[in-house]
């Protein structure tokens, strides 16, 4: 996904996710799933996040994650949910609602997760996944070095009548610049 700044510079974002394995995350047995975000400034990169959500399966209920950055060697940030509610299982154009909320650490840095759902065309839904959270930067005790990681974060999906989401755009706040990738 790519987005330009009022700068002229190209930015490239990359996100994956894979399907993981079991493990125990706070004394239960958990499904994991790892997810890469990776951002370059003209070829450059500027950071990545990796991220390791823990969840129960059937029904899906999340329990927390682990996250590092790139900028921040060694350093991990593990987040607790505190509440969950399950997306609707039929997704209705302009309905909302939170999504999950928790804390980082030992110092409950919170964050937190809603999403709302838009027209997209008279077959398909946007389904928009917001975040905020903390400066994970200011959260190690360091300034932020890239201010890649605070503040909000939405992502999009394209949601068909049969279900299918497709990945449409990544917006995140970059040194106070909001870009939107593509």
């Amino acid at each position: 996904m790519k987005a330009t700044d009022s700068s002229g510079n190209t930015w490239t974002a990359t996100y994956s996710s894979t399907a993981g394995g079991t493990t125990t995350f706070n004394g239960q047995v958990a499904y994991e799933t790892p997810i890469l975000f990776t951002v370059q400034r003209n070829a450059t990169v500027i950071d990545s996040e990796s991220i390791t959500e823990y969840a129960l399966m059937n029904p899906y209920s999340p329990l927390g994650l682990v996250e590092s950055f790139s900028s921040l060697p060694g350093r991990l940030s593990l987040g607790s949910i505190t509440s969950y509610n399950p997306l609707p299982s039929t997704l209705t154009a302009n309905e909302s609602g939170a999504l999950s909320a928790g804390t980082f650490g030992s110092c409950s840095c919170t964050y937190s997760e809603t999403y709302s759902v838009t027209p997209d065309s008279p077959t398909a839904l946007f389904l928009n996944i917001n975040s905020v959270f903390p400066d994970f930067g200011l959260f190690h005790g360091e300034a932020s070095l890239t201010g890649l990681y605070s503040g909000t974060s939405a992502i999009t999906y394209s949601v068909t009548a049969s279900g299918a989401a497709t990945l449409v755009k990544i917006q995140v706040t970059i040194n106070g610049t909001t870009l939107t990738f593509q």
